[in-house]
């Protein structure tokens, strides 16, 4: 059941027959000369509303489109920002590696020399 106690007696009564109900009062339907102005009226609020939902529209899709182009600009110097640094560690790692087989080179010019050197001490 629900929680008000007057509802509740309310509805007991009605459904056990203690409390008679009626129709509800109808309203009269308007006549034909109150509907014209009544659309009229809404006719000409309703141009007002629209103008002034069109300019909050216009408003709403103008924070919008700002607010995608800033993301998409933030988007687009995140995405320099990776490739700069993507070719900073590929430098490095190309300068570390150019590095290292220039030692390995010298490491086995040096081994070849004293190879040559042993064979004529022989």
């Amino acid at each position: 059941m629900l929680p008000c106690p007057q509802v509740n007696d309310l509805l007991a009564g009605v459904l056990s027959g203690f409390v008679k109900t009626r129709p509800l009062y109808q309203a009269t339907a308007p006549d034909d000369s109150d509907c014209t102005a009544v659309a009229a009226a809404l006719e000409s609020s309703g141009d007002i509303a629209e103008a002034a939902e069109d300019e909050d529209m216009g408003d709403m899709m103008a924070e919008i489109l700002a607010e995608e182009a800033k993301a998409r600009k933030a988007l687009e110097d995140e995405v320099k920002a990776e490739a700069a640094a993507a070719d900073a560690a590929k430098a490095d790692a190309d300068a570390a590696a150019a590095k290292d087989a220039a030692k390995k080179k010298k490491k086995k010019k040096a081994a070849k020399k004293k190879k040559a050197k042993k064979d004529n001490d022989l």
